[in-house]
């Protein structure tokens, strides 16, 4: 049984409560939740539709499957949300500015978006059915009784997708170090053009600057932050805010990369971090120092070797985060965004659990 269930009477009240069940209004409340990660466990989420805020929910899923959504009781709001919630859609899912409902209608949407070439030839695929491959011969294993081969092949997908989620998701990736490091002239050379003021002035960069590149196939957000150093002079509190802020985005970082010409070891934040020692070059010896049992930090020359300090960061950022370096495979199939992978998620866990209503519900939604 699929459809939309009030489970509060209709009515001026604190706290309206839905019930969704079936592929239809589950994809629409997707697409009006957006990114909202794992619903096993109650999650805030926001509902939008077509640039409007609409409510701040509370979501989560059932063990039998149906999604419960806790809105404010505004009869208003919640005839709006029911009417949004089951509207018809077009053949493709399209058209009244709800998500694609296919799998296929999802990936041509995201494809206009594709960050990195890599990912729209990932996303291509997708649209032209790959993921739908997938899924139908999981769907067979459990048709013919092989539940292990359909775990096991599910299991492969779901890990798949969460390898290649900064593929879809860039990385959030951070310079930082002492001042006049050459943070900046890295992050010229990433960027591919003059971005940033680079001088010999100690305190130039005294806020964070941001520009999206690429390392490798994988688009990325870099970010470089103001030196560190004790702030003095007439600028001293404005620079000082600068490293608070600085601070706060290498705690935030997805990868931080820590310069220093003398090859000190970078600061313990909790975050995936690669040391390079920056001005290799014109180093006077060695020089570089780690931590016992800590890697070397990795010597780079951008002015001096530009194309060699390239392959040293990408390699470095593929190693950091455990990225394929090629990571588009012609006709495989991927989860390539928070639903795809939730549910591919889900669909493995209840396989290996042997819960086999519960996989089949979550095939058919995918399948839809």
């Amino acid at each position: 049984m699929s459809g939309l269930r009030e489970l509060t009477p209709r009515g001026r009240g604190g706290i309206s409560v839905l019930e969704l069940t079936g592929a239809g209004p589950q994809a629409r409340f997707e697409a009006l939740a957006g990114a909202h990660g794992d619903l096993a466990v109650p999650r805030v989420v926001q509902l939008r539709h077509a640039g409007e805020s609409l409510d701040e929910a509370l979501a989560w899923r059932r063990p039998d499957g149906a999604l419960e959504l806790h809105l404010h009781g505004s009869p208003v709001l919640v005839e709006r949300l029911v009417e949004l919630l089951e509207a018809e859609s077009d053949a493709h899912g399209e058209g009244l500015g709800i998500e694609p409902r296919s799998l296929e209608a999802a990936a041509r949407q995201a494809l206009q978006t594709a960050p990195s070439e890599a990912a729209a030839r990932c996303l291509l695929d997708q649209a032209e059915g790959a993921l739908r491959g997938c899924l139908e011969r999981i769907a067979a294993d459990l048709t013919g009784g092989d539940v292990q081969a359909a775990a096991a092949a599910a299991l492969e997908l779901d890990e798949l997708g969460q390898a290649r989620r900064p593929l879809f998701e860039p990385a959030r990736v951070v310079l930082a170090g002492p001042v006049n490091a050459g943070k900046s002239t890295l992050f010229n050379l990433l960027v591919g053009e003059q971005r940033v003021v680079v001088s010999e002035e100690e305190g130039t960069t005294r806020d964070r600057i941001e520009a999206r590149t690429q390392l490798g196939a994988y688009a990325v957000d870099l970010v470089d932050t103001a030196g560190d150093r004790a702030a003095t002079g007439a600028a001293a509190e404005v620079e000082a805010r600068g490293q608070v802020a600085g601070l706060a985005e290498r705690r935030a970082a997805d990868l931080l990369l820590w310069l220093d010409p003398a090859g000190t070891a970078p600061p313990e934040l909790g975050v995936p971090t690669v040391a390079l020692q920056s001005r290799a070059d014109q180093s006077p010896g060695p020089g570089a120092r780690a931590l016992p049992g800590a890697p070397s930090p990795q010597p780079i020359q951008a002015l001096a070797d530009p194309s060699g300090t390239l392959e040293t960061l990408e390699r470095c950022f593929h190693a950091a985060l455990g990225l394929a370096g090629d990571p588009w495979s012609p006709g495989a199939g991927l989860p390539f965004d928070d639903r795809t992978r939730a549910a591919c998620r889900r669909l493995a866990d209840a396989l290996l659990a042997s819960d086999l209503p519960a996989a089949e519900l979550e095939l058919a939604a995918l399948l839809a």
